[in-house]
């Protein structure tokens, strides 16, 4: 399924669902307006892991992502209580959670409530600790997601016409997620293809689009299941994120 998405600060979001090819829906362009917040970050209310009791299970979100051009790593990480639309923790008490062994930053604000940043493609650690005697512990490399690069020669955009955007890796797997983010002075327009086996991505921009100097983010995006958790499970998404800086035209 390919889309794109348009988001412009400071205004509703506008939500276009592009040409659905290859899954034998009808070829046409469905425009769905989402009255949603304005801000992506929302500041969210949370529980004390200390006051829960020990029969309640933590679900575990995982989050590395991989800016290869600017050779970071971030790594996320947010607890809910049985499953992951319950409510959020905060773990207090004896309850921690490690990245690397670094105890990282905690703001109270979604998507992930603790964040901690690493120089260089590190390999992640997560380690859990629930009580004294529970501990999880869940590692994720970048060896853990298959490489993705622009294409030599892709240095600008015709507006005016579709463009077929081939990456160089491989095509889209199970569980995967090719995204395209182009980042204007008026906002940004996102595309994506989670359909195994595709191999582009069409971008179709408005002919209104701000032309000049873009960035554009090129990201695969998998998701995995966790290697220890509670029986409310989890889940571990990695990120290989490279940008390129590019014209429209």
């Amino acid at each position: 399924f390919r889309s794109v998405l348009k988001v412009k600060p400071t205004v509703p979001l506008r939500c276009f669902i592009g040409e659905t090819e290859k899954i034998g829906l009808m070829k046409k362009l469905i425009y769905i307006i989402c009255i949603l917040l304005t801000g992506m970050w929302v500041s969210c209310s949370s529980e004390e892991s200390s006051s829960l009791n020990s029969n309640v299970p933590f679900y575990q979100s995982l989050d590395v992502e991989y800016y290869v051009s600017k050779n970071k790593t971030k790594a996320s990480a947010n607890f809910n209580k049985y499953n992951a639309l319950g409510d959020n923790i905060q773990l207090t008490g004896i309850s921690s959670i490690k990245f690397n062994n670094d105890k990282p930053n905690y703001v109270n604000i979604a998507p992930f409530f603790y964040t901690y940043s690493f120089n260089g493609l590190e390999d992640i650690t997560f380690r859990f600790t629930r009580n004294r005697n529970e501990v999880y512990i869940n590692t994720v490399s970048i060896k853990d997601i298959e490489p993705i690069d622009f294409p030599a020669g892709f240095n600008d955009i015709d507006v005016n016409k579709k463009v077929d955007f081939r990456w160089i890796g491989s095509p889209v797997g199970k569980k995967e997620e090719v995204q395209i983010r182009i980042v204007t002075a008026e906002g940004e327009y996102n595309f994506y293809d989670d359909t195994v086996g595709d191999d582009f991505i069409r971008l179709t921009l408005p002919k209104s689009v701000d032309k000049g100097d873009v960035t554009v983010s090129l990201t695969r995006i998998r998701k995995m299941a966790l290697k220890e958790a509670e029986s409310a499970g989890g889940e571990i998404k990695v990120s290989y994120i490279r940008d390129k800086d590019i014209r429209l035209r």
